[in-house]
């Protein structure tokens, strides 16, 4: 990359990168001591989009293979910059859905819509990113506040922030959801 001229990279500013077409982004980063990290590439394959719209305007089209289902974008209410409701019960969170003609999803559905097609071990990638998601705080925060914890499909908050419940029962007790 030494022979890469400067006018060839872009310097990331915080704003949102729009990706159009199937590309790898590269990133390198520097810390306050001026200390180069390891170059990081992510891969990011773009589809056509489709010509019939699957899901709600308010929801995400997780599609992997045959398995295909919509999942909300943000935490419930499923807007963003509200805090998301916290100690509801599974019941009522099943009822919640089914009064607006949704379902909780399972939690094989929850872990595709996590990991994306690629497996990948966090929401956003491959690589833990410390700041990237609300993982080290004890109060529930604003849905989609943090741009960076964001999957592959656009699905928010997957990481951190509260837990969200699905529709599998437990292995530990079958009495419960």
């Amino acid at each position: 990359m030494e022979n890469d001229s400067a006018a060839e990279w872009n310097v990331y500013k915080g704003e949102e990168i729009p990706v159009t077409t199937t590309t790898t982004l590269f990133l390198t980063a520097f810390d306050s001591c001026g200390n180069q990290m390891q170059q990081r590439g992510e891969y990011y394959e773009v589809q056509p989009e489709e010509t019939v719209k699957y899901c709600p305007d308010d929801m995400e089209h997780i599609k992997v293979g045959a398995t295909s289902f919509c999942m909300d974008r943000y935490e419930w209410p499923n807007k963003k910059g509200v805090v998301p409701k916290s100690y509801v019960s599974v019941y009522q969170s099943m009822d919640t859905c089914a009064g607006v003609g949704k379902r909780l999803c399972t939690s094989d559905e929850w872990t595709m819509a996590c990991t994306g097609p690629y497996g990948w071990k966090y929401p956003y990638g491959t690589a833990y990113e410390l700041y990237a998601c609300v993982t080290n705080d004890t109060t529930a925060r604003k849905s989609g506040g943090k741009s960076d914890c964001r999957g592959y499909f656009g699905v928010f908050d997957m990481s951190g922030n509260l837990a969200e419940w699905t529709s599998t029962r437990s292995n530990k007790n079958r009495q419960f959801l």
